[in-house]
């Protein structure tokens, strides 16, 4: 079969993007052992657990900074798989812990 038959099926290669791991048992099991001390110190403390998305509005990672704009990257809407230009509530990653606990306490959390 020649690659310019309609019937032949691409071979999809399996690599991880550049930059990524996958995290295998033997990983996880010495990770979650370290996660569980840790949490266990920050409990004798009085710390409660939460966690935040890892998706914020932009208006609220950047705050008015033109400068934390340059390192936030960004989430484009997409329906049914075509990307939208819509700029109402822009949405981006967040780049650390920082600003979103900030935002859970700013809102009385």
């Amino acid at each position: 079969m020649t690659s310019k038959e309609p019937n032949e099926k691409k071979l999809i290669n399996p690599a991880l993007p550049g930059g990524f791991r996958d995290a295998l048992p033997e990983d996880m099991i010495a990770k979650n052992a370290m996660m569980d001390t840790i949490r266990g110190v920050f409990e004798r403390f009085g710390f409660d657990p939460m966690e935040t998305p890892a998706v914020e509005r932009n208006e609220v990672l950047v705050g008015g900074e033109a400068e934390s704009d340059r390192i936030i990257f960004r989430v484009a809407p997409a329906v049914r798989g075509e990307v939208k230009d819509i700029t109402r509530d822009e949405t981006s990653l967040r780049f650390d812990l920082t600003v979103p606990l900030a935002r859970v306490h700013a809102n009385g959390h």
